[in-house]
């Protein structure tokens, strides 16, 4: 049983890793929480779908590392539309994939 422990340990480890970091563009992005955040924004009519790896080897990622990984790729894909500057989740999180909003809120 201690081995069998020991071989998950690289793996729990993996579980835990952020893999994805807004880019220099993303980082130019904000991520606004709830509805409210965005009533007074333009709404672009643009969505991004974006997906990570929500468990590795059958075991769960950290549902925050999760969560912090697809607002950067949502960020970073946002970045090269014209006019977006936040973007807002439009529902939760499913196997590791999430839809997003675009809005321009200057």
């Amino acid at each position: 049983m201690a081995t069998r422990n020991l071989l998950l340990l690289p793996v729990l480890g993996l579980a835990a890793c952020t893999w994805v970091e807004p880019d220099a563009g993303g980082k130019t992005i904000r991520v606004a929480y709830d509805e409210a955040a965005t009533a007074a924004c333009v709404a672009l009519r643009r969505e991004v779908t974006v997906s990570v790896k929500h468990e590795i080897a059958g075991i769960e990622r950290d549902r925050r590392k999760v969560l912090d990984e697809l607002e950067s790729l949502a960020r970073n894909e946002t970045a090269g539309v014209a006019q977006a500057d936040t973007v807002r989740a439009l529902g939760p999180v499913r196997d590791g994939e999430q839809r997003y909003a675009m809005y321009d809120c200057r």
